[in-house]
């Protein structure tokens, strides 16, 4: 019997996951053929093995304010489904601003919605990757030239799990730290000759 209970926890517990922020993603493939929607899409896929990596889809809605109720809505709706939710209050009506979910794959989904003070015009971003998005960034120097790397891309484009990553940059930052020592040596050598002269 405990058998029984534990498994039908568990698919419904996986229904309830995959139907995760389907109505917001239904309202987006409604857009699809809408005039007053503008949208538009990223795609990025692992240059090996062609599979998506991350894609975001944007949309701009413009004086229609049926629509945008209907993706305050749709917000509402997986409000319970939303491992992360941010929002605000203004004379007491609740607005939705951004939703993060994990789906049944694993896939993490970040929703974000903007609205304009008439509730008539939107900016939607709907973004699903197979690694959680993060913020930080990693810098290198070299020639004196300065890249930035997120970390969603030196995952996804070298196929690495997180702590792989984090081994990655602890390897950059140390070779990194023996160049800026021996360039503090070059420079202080050069100062000293300098001076000696």
């Amino acid at each position: 019997m405990k058998r029984v209970l534990i498994t039908i926890t568990l698919l419904i517990g996986t229904i309830l996951m995959s139907n995760a922020q389907e109505s917001i993603k239904a309202v987006i493939k409604k857009c699809e053929k809408i005039s007053s929607v503008e949208m538009s899409y990223i795609i990025n896929k692992d240059p090996q093995t062609k599979k998506v990596q991350n894609s975001v889809t944007t949309l701009k809605i413009t004086d229609d304010p049926n629509l945008v109720k209907e993706f305050i809505a749709a917000f509402e709706k997986e409000k319970d489904n939303a491992y992360s939710i941010s929002g605000s209050i203004k004379n007491g009506v609740s607005t939705p601003s951004s939703y993060k979910f994990l789906d049944r794959k694993g896939n993490y989904i970040s929703c974000t919605i903007s609205i304009s003070e008439d509730n008539a015009s939107a900016s939607v971003s709907y973004r699903e990757s197979p690694n959680k998005p993060g913020n930080i960034s990693l810098f290198t120097s070299g020639r004196g030239v300065i890249s930035s790397y997120g970390i969603d891309s030196i995952i996804s484009t070298r196929g690495m799990n997180t702590d792989e990553w984090i081994e990655e940059v602890r390897k950059i930052l140390e070779e990194r730290k023996k160049e800026i020592n021996e360039m503090r040596e070059q420079l202080i050598d050069e100062v000293i000759q300098k001076i000696e002269k």
